[in-house]
């Protein structure tokens, strides 16, 4: 039993620290090209992006978990623990770049980031007719946001990663649990 929870941590920071280095490696080059986030549709494309590599990944994990440790079985308590645990694990990579990223390689990103949010947003509410004195409003708001402390990224990094997580490994396993005889 001692050696199946080793095996257990072992086997999803691994597939976590691949994840995390994916996403972070993508993350990278969307930087480099100078790919901000403000515009609506690359970040539902880099969400997308991010989305399939966890499915694939915590897929792919709980399966070879289940097929090489464990003999082909798998029960959905243990395919869920091992696909939150894969999420977490790799958000830990992924708040550690976004901490890296905001505070030392790039400290004014955040602030170009609102920028580019603030001027997006008031050219979209310009073209659908919104008042002057509203869309003020809206941006001051925008302005008013600062940038993150690093205790509170790395807790928002890791709570959402993990009711994101929670939500997919939910979803795959009960798709990939198989149980066997004896344990009905």
């Amino acid at each position: 039993m001692e050696k199946a929870k080793t095996d257990i941590w072992q086997h999803t920071m691994t597939y976590g620290a691949i994840l995390g280095i994916s996403i972070t490696i993508l993350a990278i080059i969307f930087y480099i090209l100078d790919i901000l986030k403000y515009n609506i549709f690359i970040s539902i494309v880099i969400w997308l992006i991010n989305l399939a590599l966890t499915v694939i990944f915590v897929v792919i994990g709980t399966k070879n978990y289940r097929d090489k440790i464990l003999g082909g079985y798998i029960d959905f308590g243990k395919a869920f623990l091992l696909g939150l645990l894969i999420v977490v694990f790799s958000s830990l990579i992924t708040t550690l770049y976004n901490i890296l990223l905001n505070t030392i390689i790039d400290p004014t990103y955040f602030e170009r980031t609102m920028e580019a949010v603030k001027e997006w947003m008031g050219n979209f509410m310009y073209n659908k007719g919104i008042s002057e004195e509203q869309i003020d409003q809206a941006l001051e708001q925008i302005d008013s946001k600062e940038m993150p402390s690093v205790v509170s990224m790395i807790f928002s990094g890791i709570a959402s990663s993990a009711i994101g997580g929670a939500i997919l490994s939910l979803i795959t396993a009960a798709i990939l649990k198989k149980e066997s005889f004896d344990s009905q």
